[in-house]
């Protein structure tokens, strides 16, 4: 779950670009790739339940 605290532009969600901005509550569903900031910088606080494990990091392309 991600809660966008500033900055706008869109995140990588799966296929499918997401607009963002202040304010917004982002669900990422488990096992959904993710990522790829444009339009920054962003502050935006993260919440990971359960914990995401230190070595579960993978690049897409």
């Amino acid at each position: 779950m991600q809660l966008i605290l500033a900055g706008t532009g869109t995140e990588w969600l799966g296929d499918k670009q997401v607009p963002i901005s202040p304010g917004m509550f982002v669900v990422i569903p488990p096992n959904t790739a993710h990522g790829g900031f444009t339009g920054g910088p962003f502050r935006l606080y993260t919440v990971k339940t359960p914990p995401q494990d230190p070595a579960d990091y993978h690049m897409t392309p």
